[in-house]
């Protein structure tokens, strides 16, 4: 259920506006649905895998941000940077996609809200390396901050699975978000093994 918990927000949002461009005749129309394709073809097949390659996961993650940038245009800053070789390197599928996806969920509830987000990857022998930092991490409900549970879900999956083998540290303060987490590639937790092996599923806190 938390491998699962892509917000069902988005697709709706992303039929209505490619609905839009159809009926505008965009040229965009055509990029915009083989998008939305291949990103849901991710989404319903490839959580079924342990592991996937890193660069699988950076491409959907590209492809989900390509279709925000479209759909809201100025109202979406985006920075994303890649440094190293992810070649032959894994990694458990929807982990980083989540994180950014809720994310950019949170800051669409606000149509006041402009979003900047950036996102930094590093790769080495060793380890690979994804920093995050957003606005809109809280919605403000008369006045009061309301935390992100689908965000607080990616973070446990990350946990549960990469228990052990990875380092994570995030930081809120004033509605920004920020995470810094390191894995091990292809690393996955004994307990999470342990799990799959009894045919026994995590619910989510």
């Amino acid at each position: 259920m938390i491998k699962t918990s892509f917000h069902p927000h988005f697709l709706s949002d992303a039929l209505q506006n490619i609905s839009d461009l159809i009926r505008n005749r965009s040229a965009q129309s055509p990029e915009m649905i083989l998008k939305l394709s291949d990103l849901l073809s991710y989404i319903l097949y490839e959580n079924e895998e342990e592991l996937i390659p890193v660069e699988q996961e950076l491409k959907m993650l590209k492809d989900y941000l390509d279709l925000e940038k479209i759909f809201y245009g100025n109202r979406i800053v985006i920075s994303m940077k890649e440094q190293g070789d992810v070649s032959g390197k894994t990694i458990a599928p929807l982990i980083l996609l989540s994180l950014v996806q809720n994310c950019c969920e949170q800051f669409l509830i606000s149509l006041q809200q402009k979003l900047t987000i950036d996102i930094k990857s590093m790769a080495d022998d060793k380890k690979f390396i994804f920093r995050l930092s957003c606005n809109g991490y809280y919605e403000n409900i008369n006045g009061i901050p309301r935390q992100n549970t689908g965000l607080s879900q990616a973070l446990l999956r990350i946990r549960v699975i990469y228990e052990g083998k990875h380092k994570l540290e995030t930081q809120s303060e004033n509605g920004f978000f920020s995470m810094t987490l390191i894995l091990e590639p292809g690393a996955i937790s004994s307990n999470m093994q342990k799990q799959r092996e009894e045919n026994i599923f995590y619910e989510p806190v």
